[in-house]
């Protein structure tokens, strides 16, 4: 039904996205002192930098996963004239809002390296901010691929509400490895 790789961009996506999600959720569950602290001095204090030593590596590794995963949907599809018209196309069905999902995800995502990179100056409020849209447009991400495959009438066993959850638990268990 789907060639080799449209499975890896799925997959790789899900994991992708699946490690961003957990890693803004935990980014939001840190020490709030030592954050906002680490945000003003670009997270080299002591204090923050074991968190910049966590979450850098976490960010890195869901970038390259994500940009692997997009490679693998442009060696699918081809032509850059489809990918285009997967941008321009209005989020009418889930191959439109997954696209945007996964494009937001790394982009978030490679401004959230930058701020724990100590690269731009931002506000603790801002940070947050960037925290919780990351981890919005990562949980996006992580449901749409159920969310398209239940869809699917075609086959009788993805046919089913419960298809999205079951992606949900996939993405995140391999974003959690």
């Amino acid at each position: 039904m789907f060639s080799e790789l449209v499975v890896a961009y799925l997959f790789l996506g899900g994991t992708g996205a699946g490690a961003l999600l957990i890693a803004a959720v935990l980014m939001l569950l840190a020490d709030e002192r030592a954050v906002s602290r680490g945000v003003v001095v670009r997270f080299r204090d002591n204090g923050s930098a074991a968190y910049r030593r966590l979450f850098v590596p976490i960010l890195v590794a869901s970038l390259v996963v994500l940009v692997l995963g997009a490679l693998c949907l442009a060696a699918d599809v081809g032509r850059l004239d489809r990918i285009l018209l997967l941008a321009v196309s209005s989020p009418s069905n889930y191959l439109v809002v997954g696209f945007w999902a996964l494009l937001l995800c790394g982009t978030l995502a490679a401004a959230m390296l930058l701020v724990w990179l100590g690269v731009p100056s931002v506000s603790p409020p801002l940070f947050r901010a960037l925290a919780v849209l990351l981890a919005a447009v990562s949980f996006v991400a992580v449901i749409y691929t159920g969310l398209l495959l239940s869809g699917m009438p075609s086959v009788p066993l993805w046919f089913g509400p419960w298809l999205p959850g079951l992606f949900a638990i996939s993405a995140l268990s391999c974003g959690v490895a």
